[in-house]
């Protein structure tokens, strides 16, 4: 980043140019961080609400489906293992709603143990059911943490496709 000023020299009576260059990159890398900080998980890394937020209104007037998903049995695990035991199995748990799901999923933690999926696509009612069927059966495999515990969860399923099931207010 330049800047250039026009300096008056009273003395002299002359006008003269001033440039100064200022290395903006740390900055930048800051505000990137920033927004990337504000629009992810800070536990899981994936997006979060206002990250979810901001990639559907990205889609305009597109075909979208979502997979509302919360974990079965999840307060269980935290009150018998403790919270340290509960956060890895939830970054457990947003590594496999990431991967191996569909092409080009979108994945949110909202909070506590509920997840949101969008596939910013139209889909079947075959396809959707396949997916979530998909989801239970990935989500319901025991997770191993703290390299000792195996930990066994369900999940709970919601879908919602855009714009069939909902409108715009």
């Amino acid at each position: 980043h330049a800047e250039i000023r026009l300096q008056k020299d009273d003395l002299n009576d002359s006008c003269y140019y001033v440039m100064a260059l200022v290395d903006v990159h740390e900055r930048k890398l800051r505000e990137l961080k920033n927004v990337k900080d504000a629009l992810s998980d800070p536990l899981t890394g994936i997006l979060n609400r206002r990250g979810l937020e901001h990639y559907l209104n990205a889609f305009d007037d597109q075909h979208y489906c979502i997979f509302y998903i919360d974990l079965d049995g999840f307060k269980l695990v935290n009150d018998t293992y403790g919270h340290h035991v509960g956060d890895e199995l939830l970054m457990q748990i947003s590594e496999v709603l990431g991967r191996d799901i569909y092409s080009s999923v979108i994945c949110a933690r909202l909070g506590g143990d509920e997840f949101l999926l969008a596939i910013p696509e139209k889909l079947n009612s075959k396809k959707t059911h396949h997916i979530a069927a998909t989801l239970i059966n990935k989500l319901s495999q025991p997770f191993i943490v703290s390299n000792e515990r195996t930990i066994s969860v369900s999940a709970s399923i919601g879908t919602a496709t855009y714009p069939k099931d909902g409108v715009e207010l």
